[in-house]
């Protein structure tokens, strides 16, 4: 007798690196990512969520904005419209991205950061917790403060 299991799940791990890796580790199971979004999330007009992301209370993706695989946007975060958001990225309790805006994959946007509208963000960067960055961040860095400035870059070990 054959039995065939097929796994529903999310990732729900916070550090980005974290939930690339698990999601690699499960690469060889049947399994499918299912989003979970919370009842009180507003998703705008042509608003699109990617497989296994998650959306806590109060959370805000506007119209057109577009979030990868295994994103979170966590409480009260807002993703304004037209920004995408790559694949395995936190968006911390509070975090504010502008319309436009650009974030590459395995970022982290710190509790109540703010992110000024059309500025990119790299890959695996760390945006401290009250940063505002108003301009580019290429990939890697770390950066904080208002304005948000650089104090170094992390590894892919660090994460």
């Amino acid at each position: 007798m054959t039995i065939l299991l097929s796994v529903s799940l999310v990732l729900a791990v916070g550090v980005p690196v974290a939930r690339r890796r698990l999601h690699a580790a499960l690469a060889g199971l049947d399994r499918e990512y299912v989003s979970v979004v919370h009842p009180s999330v507003v998703l705008g007009l042509g608003a699109e969520i990617g497989a296994g992301s998650t959306l806590l209370p109060a959370a805000v993706v506007h119209t057109d904005a577009r979030l990868g695989d295994h994103v979170i946007v966590n409480t009260g975060a807002t993703v304004d419209h037209d920004a995408r958001v790559d694949d395995f990225c936190h968006i911390a309790p509070g975090a504010h991205l502008g319309g436009g805006v650009r974030v590459g994959r395995e970022t982290l946007i710190g509790i109540g950061a703010s992110v000024t509208p059309c500025v990119r963000i790299g890959a695996g960067v760390v945006v401290g917790a009250g940063a505002v960055v108003v301009e580019d961040v290429p990939d890697g860095a770390v950066v904080v403060g208002v304005p948000a400035r650089p104090i170094g870059e992390e590894s892919d070990d660090e994460r």
